[in-house]
């Protein structure tokens, strides 16, 4: 194992060399439905037809008038004409993915077009602790890290549309112990934190912070923990995943701006904190989370407030893992093997997970940190990136049933990184 991820950082540190640009977008031919039909006596031509395919495909010309006299016109095309299906007159938006990743050095923050690639800037924020990123679904973008190097302060920054503004604190005296969660909703973005107490909070952006500092707190019982909690939303209602003081796995609901209390699940101690999503259709969350002292990962879903019992995810390694919910109600895991940091991945689809296989195989990617995922623009159904264990931010995309080989994305003694889609 030694020798193989020797030679998959030497390929990698390789690829690091030059920035990779996108991959090119398939060549995209419309499917069409025919024009309106044609009326002899008015000559007004139907309705364009309209593109079949959900992202790809511009609608057919309409029928040409036939008439008489002169008032016969032909109906206007539907659909989007642009090759990607987005981004041009009349199309939805493609959106961008924007990256913040950072070490004790320093750090950078990118953004990802799809015919273009990524362009980076410089920051000046350090932190060792994966850093949140979250966007609003009007495209309001929040960064936040832990600034171990400022008292452990929780620190934040607005997207701008080509990157962040200046860093700031959240509020005076709010710090955190361990790596921020942070989610964004229609309105909003929810994170959450342990602070330097080991206890939870709970804070929401939305043009400011209110609250801040809300106590995780159920029944006059603040709930602790020693690792950061994962965070989703569905709705009005937050739900955290966390391991307990006693190495048990918790989760615990918000609703009408109140905490219930928590609940544990199985019997075993995470080795690290647990990955959460909120489901498009089928269950309503998706968890997954490592046991101690070796795998394989253990998943769970919640259905009509109900959790089912751990269950193990078969041939995974004990790992960190991350989630990515998708909107045909799938699911995408992408975890760290804790002992080769080697990066895999499988899918969860109609309540059953696909057979893991590696991210990349020529080379093997290795991460030095939890990957980060978000979904796909354009031509991708997902967009994974990973700092490596020489310090460079990496970019994978899932199209099809594979990911793309890793492209350099910059960055020198990186630690950790983050990802969100922007609409």
């Amino acid at each position: 194992m030694a020798n193989a991820k020797a030679f998959g950082l030497v390929v990698l540190g390789l690829l690091a060399l030059p920035a990779l640009a996108g991959c090119p977008l398939p060549d995209a031919r419309p499917q069409e439905e025919d024009g309106g039909t044609t009326n002899p006596t008015t000559g007004t031509g139907g309705e364009g037809g309209r593109g079949v395919s959900a992202s790809h495909g511009a609608g057919a010309q309409g029928g040409v008038g036939i008439a008489a006299s002169s008032s016969g016109s032909g109906g206007a095309g539907g659909g989007c004409a642009m090759p990607s299906g987005c981004g041009g007159p009349g199309c939805p938006p493609c959106g961008s993915i924007a990256l913040l990743a950072t070490g004790a050095l320093g750090g950078i923050t990118g953004k990802f077009v799809a015919e273009k690639g990524w362009s980076t800037s410089p920051t000046l924020e350090t932190g060792s602790d994966v850093p949140a990123l979250a966007f609003t679904d009007a495209g309001v973008g929040v960064g936040m890290l832990r600034a171990s190097d400022k008292l452990d302060q929780l620190r934040f920054a607005v997207w701008m549309s080509e990157g962040f503004g200046a860093f700031s604190g959240v509020g005076p005296g709010i710090s955190a112990q361990a790596a921020p969660s942070a989610v964004g909703a229609p309105d909003g973005i929810h994170v959450a934190y342990l602070g330097t107490d080991g206890k939870h909070y709970y804070a929401s952006y939305k043009a400011g912070w209110m609250p801040s500092a809300e106590p995780v707190l159920a029944n006059n019982v603040h709930s602790v923990g020693t690792t950061p909690a994962a965070l989703a939303v569905r709705g009005d209602e937050v739900v955290l995943a966390y391991m307990g003081s006693d190495g048990k796995l918790y989760d615990q609901a918000r609703k009408a701006n109140m905490w219930a209390p928590a609940g544990a699940h199985g019997s075993g101690a995470l080795s690290g904190p647990p990955a959460l999503v909120s489901l498009a259709s089928g269950p309503e969350y998706l968890a997954v989370f490592s046991v101690q002292p070796k795998g394989p990962l253990q998943w769970m879903t919640r259905s009509l407030g109900i959790w089912t019992a751990p269950a193990p995810i078969a041939g995974t390694p004990a790992a960190e893992p991350a989630l990515v919910a998708l909107p045909s109600g799938a699911a995408v895991l992408v975890y760290r093997d804790l002992e080769s940091d080697a990066l895999s991945w499988a899918r969860f689809e109609a309540g059953t997970w696909s057979a893991p296989k590696p991210v990349a195989s020529q080379p093997l990617a290795y991460a030095s940190s939890r990957p980060a995922l978000a979904p796909g623009v354009v031509d991708a159904e997902v967009e994974l990136a990973f700092v490596d264990p020489l310090g460079t931010a990496f970019h994978c995309r899932l199209q099809g049933d594979a990911f793309s080989a890793p492209a350099s994305v910059g960055g020198t003694a990186l630690k950790v990184v983050a990802i969100a889609k922007s609409p």
